[in-house]
């Protein structure tokens, strides 16, 4: 650098206070080490080149340094050489292959020709990029609580580093047992746990690049612990031949190692299960589990207690003797089994034996000895056995105690001091015996055949009488005994006293049965029952029993009232009972109700008679309801008197058993009570309309319940897309109404009692001109008279004016009469028809040619020629029709069936109505629509 260079550069600096640009460069850049940064100022280029252009820069040491000033040639300190480019036009200046050491403020001045000094300033950060992320740990198998750990993120390259640590995905932050140190490139673990495994991760970054290290992971050791012993099934008592599970689980790592041992015997088993399969009672005891670290030389142990018990089997009862003499000694009863632990207990019938003087119950409860048996020791005693898994009964044993005879009686049945002759009487010995003992009959001393316990004397004669004794004998026991004597006394006697007593003389219907028996005096009776004349005999709800003294009738009904009869009998004597007479409650049913006069629909002021009936015993209660509400009134009739309105609905009787509590409600009849029809009138909203319009007529009537009819001549009107009918009925409503909808329109009401049809109302629609045609010849010769009509549909009557050939004619009717043809006649005509109401015209034109005579001539001879031929042609139709008509009727004679009449008629109509052939008050007619 030359002297003059360097001191212009002192003479810049100096100025360089002097003017300032606000704006000129950024304020900071951010370069990346090895590449080029370009500070771009905001000057716009001159039309003269600038006189002075310098960079400066002062570094992160406040030293500054003048990198270049636009000289002759330019002046560039050495550490810049090759690696800057000055642009001389805008002052911007490129820095390339950058390094850490350019980092600083820089500064640019400019000084324009004849302007003034311009001056920027930008700060340029350098940043290194981040390579080669290691992340070094202290070590990598530790125990856990008993080792720190630290790691060292180291990086081959980068600048202004900053360090985020992560265990997984979590971030790592200091406190407690954490710190980080040394710029947070060091992380220390104080005191490591087992979720400190990792994977660990550093990662590095700074503003223009970042970079992670590759995971590190660490292999913690610790336990056992927590450690848990469980049993399936899990039972209290396992039974003999089950399979049962020990499970052993430990928090571990690595993985502890098992030791099984059983009463402190080791078992060979190693694993974390102990599977035992069909034990024994012998397999009983205290099973423990030890769980062993071989990396933290720890280990752990749990208990568990198991007890195996056999089932119980084979149950059976053992005794000294099974039969013996009531108190002769004592008996007993041993009860054996197989089964771990068992309980006994005894059982005589369903009761529990227990002890008592009489009773000892020794070895363990498995001997039962009864001392004195008595003959409430019979049994059958069982012994039940159990333990805590298992029970087993016995066979069930009988002790056979023998004693008696004892306590003798003897009774007869009826006991009365005589008995008529053809009567049963039951002799009947009881004494206590066991085994039964052995009977023996004796009247008047003398033995009867008769043996056992009973002796029944049957349709007894005056030669039963006596006195009859029984005596017993207990073979086992070797004991009889005789009991005292019980005298009977048979004589004869006539019947008498003849009465039916009954279980109940009233009864309801198919729910009661009634029984009825009979007493009388008198030897050997005979019964016959009679229900009126009619004798009874036993069926399916006729019962006779008791020697025929008694009848039952089952499910008794209206036709068993009686009177009924008890005719008793013997050899010698009759009589008969007075007669009984049931009273049996019944319905009510078959209820029914009837209007007179018979209808549905009553004039408002009419009479009318309700009458219900029902078959009931007793007679039953009627009661009247008008749509489910109960009325006043009441009995078999209800009378309507001048009927109103308010007393239409639904009538219903109710008939009701006092006695049965039953009732029956009838069917509702339906009473329309309405006042008739009058006073009916029809109206419009308007009667003169345009086409298309809209017309609305309603309809007023008297009366009540109104229905409603329209109709259109003696068509019935139904609503359809142009026909609306509303409120009831009573409104019509014809949209885009037609020439055809004139009428006339009459409205017919009517109710259930009367009806009364309108007076007719006609519309007029006015429409048009419309369908214009022009009637006339298409040629006229001349001399001739020629007329064209002119017509048009058209409400009210169309004005006519003609055009002839565009121009004027003054003719205002509807025929154009020329009264004699001149070729002047010819050309175009043209009619248009106007209705002065609707404002709307038609237009039709018609052509007219006049020819003169001489050209008639050739017309002849051409319509000679045409003549002709039409006349073959008609010949020739003539004869085809003759013979098809031939052939017709003979087939008409053939088949008479297939004539028909046929007739073709053209009628216009609207569309929103349907032609009817009902009557006008028909109201089943319906729309085509």
């Amino acid at each position: 650098m030359t002297m003059i260079s360097v001191l212009l550069l002192m003479i810049l600096g100096a100025l360089s206070g002097s003017s300032h640009a606000a704006g000129v460069l950024p304020d900071s850049l951010l370069a990346i080490a090895g590449e080029t940064v370009t500070f771009s100022t905001t000057v716009t280029p001159p039309t003269t080149p600038f006189l002075v252009i310098t960079w400066s820069v002062k570094d992160i040491h406040g030293v500054v340094t003048n990198i270049i000033a636009s000289t002759s040639p330019n002046t560039t300190l050495p550490q810049y050489q090759d690696r800057i480019t000055l642009f001389p036009h805008t002052g911007s200046l490129e820095l390339r292959n950058v390094s850490l050491r350019d980092a600083g403020e820089f500064t640019v001045t400019i000084i324009p020709n004849a302007e003034a000094q311009q001056r920027g300033n930008c700060k340029l950060d350098v940043y290194e990029p981040i390579s080669g992320v290691v992340l070094i740990p202290s070590g990598t198998d530790l125990l856990e609580s008993n080792n720190p750990v630290s790691m060292s993120c180291a990086l081959t390259s980068g600048s202004r580093l900053s360090f985020r640590w992560l265990n997984g995905s979590a971030e790592i932050t200091a406190g407690g047992r954490v710190k980080i140190t040394e710029g947070g490139s060091k992380l220390t673990l104080t005191r490591v746990t087992r979720y400190d495994q990792g994977p660990f991760r550093c990662h590095v970054f700074n503003v223009i690049s970042n970079g992670t290290s590759d995971p590190v992971d660490l292999y913690i050791s610790y336990g056992p612990e927590n450690i848990r012993l469980t049993t399936w099934p899990s039972l209290e008592y396992y039974l003999e031949g089950s399979d049962i599970d020990l499970s052993c689980s430990v928090g571990s790592r690595p993985p502890a190692v098992f030791q099984w041992s059983l009463n402190g015997d080791p078992l060979a088993a190693s694993e974390p299960e102990l599977r035992l399969r069909n034990v024994l009672d012998s397999q009983s005891g205290t099973y423990r589990c030890q769980a062993f670290n071989n990396k933290t030389m720890k280990s752990k142990n749990r208990r568990s207690t198991i007890t195996i018990l056999a089932p119980v089997s084979k149950v059976e009862v053992k005794t000294n003797s099974t039969e013996m003499l009531e108190y002769s000694g004592p008996v007993t009863l041993s009860c054996s089994s197989t089964g771990t632990s068992p309980s006994f207990r005894w059982l005589n019938g369903s009761s529990e034996v227990t002890e008592s003087e009489r009773v000892q119950l020794t070895e363990g409860g498995a001997k039962l000895t009864v001392v004195n048996v008595t003959r409430y020791d019979l049994g059958p005693f069982r012994c039940h056995v159990s333990n805590v898994i298992s029970n087993g009964t016995s066979d069930p044993v009988v002790l056979s105690v023998y004693f008696g005879p004892e306590n003798m009686k003897l009774t007869s049945s009826p006991s009365q001091e005589s008995y008529d002759e053809g009567s049963d009487v039951d002799l009947i010995c009881s004494v206590a015996s066991g085994p039964p003992p052995q009977f023996r009959w004796f009247r008047n001393g003398d033995r009867l055949s008769h043996a056992g316990p009973q002796l029944k004397l049957v349709n007894m004669h005056l030669h039963h009488s006596g006195n009859y004794s029984c005596q017993v004998l207990n073979d086992k026991t070797g004991r009889n005994v005789t009991s005292e004597p019980v005298a009977v006394s048979v004589k004869r006697s006539e019947i008498s006293k003849v009465v039916i007593s009954a279980s109940s003389t009233d009864v309801e219907e198919l729910t009661n049965w009634v029984r009825l028996s009979c007493s009388s005096a008198g030897s050997f009776p005979s019964f016959v029952w009679r229900n009126g004349s009619s004798e009874l005999a036993a069926g399916d709800r006729v019962q006779i029993d008791g020697k025929g003294a008694v009848l039952t009738v089952l499910n008794v009904s209206r036709y068993d009232e009686g009177p009924y009869t008890c005719h008793v009998f013997n050899n010698f004597s009759n009589a008969t009972s007075p007669p009984l007479k049931l009273a049996v409650s019944y319905g009510p049913e078959s209820v029914d109700l009837r209007l007179f006069p018979p209808g549905e629909y009553f004039e408002k002021g009419s009479n009318i008679s309700l009458s219900c009936s029902a078959a009931c015993r007793p007679p039953a209660l009627f009661r009247w309801f008008l749509n489910g509400v109960l009325l006043s009134r009441s009995g078999p009739a209800l009378n309507l008197v001048n009927v109103r309105e308010n007393q239409s609905g639904n009538y219903s009787c109710r008939a009701l058993n006092s006695k049965t509590a039953k009732y029956q409600t009838t069917q509702p009849s339906a009473i329309f009570v309405q006042s008739p029809v009058s006073d009916v009138t029809l109206s419009s909203n308007l009667t003169v309309m345009f086409e298309f319009g809209s017309a609305t007529m309603s309809c007023s009537s008297s009366g009540s319940a109104l229905s409603f009819l329209w109709l259109n001549g003696s068509s019935a009107v139904t609503a359809g897309h142009r026909v609306r009918l509303t409120d009831g009925g009573a409104t019509l409503t014809v949209v885009n109404v037609t020439r055809y909808d004139q009428g006339p329109f009459s409205c017919n009401v009517s109710n259930g009692v009367s009806g009364q049809l309108s007076r007719p109302l006609h519309l007029f629609v006015q429409y048009g001109p419309d369908s214009l045609t022009i009637e006339g010849p298409d040629s006229v010769y001349v001399g001739r008279h020629a007329t064209l009509l002119c017509s048009a549909s058209s409400v009210p009557t169309a004005r006519f004016s003609w055009l002839f050939n565009g121009n004027p004619t003054g003719v205002r009717a509807a025929a154009y009469v020329i009264a004699s043809s001149q070729h002047r006649h010819a050309g175009e005509y043209v009619c248009t028809a106007r209705n002065a109401v609707t404002g709307q015209s038609a237009t039709g034109s018609h052509q007219l040619a006049v020819s003169d005579m001489s050209d008639c001539w050739a017309s002849i001879g051409i319509a000679a020629a045409v003549t002709a031929v039409c006349l073959i042609i008609i010949a020739v139709a003539i004869g085809l029709i003759a013979f098809g008509l031939k052939r017709r009727k003979r087939h008409s004679r053939i088949y008479p069936t297939l004539k028909r009449g046929r007739k073709s008629v053209r009628v216009n109509h609207s569309d929103m109505y349907k032609i009817s052939t009902r009557a006008p008050n028909d109201r089943s007619a319906s729309a085509l629509e």
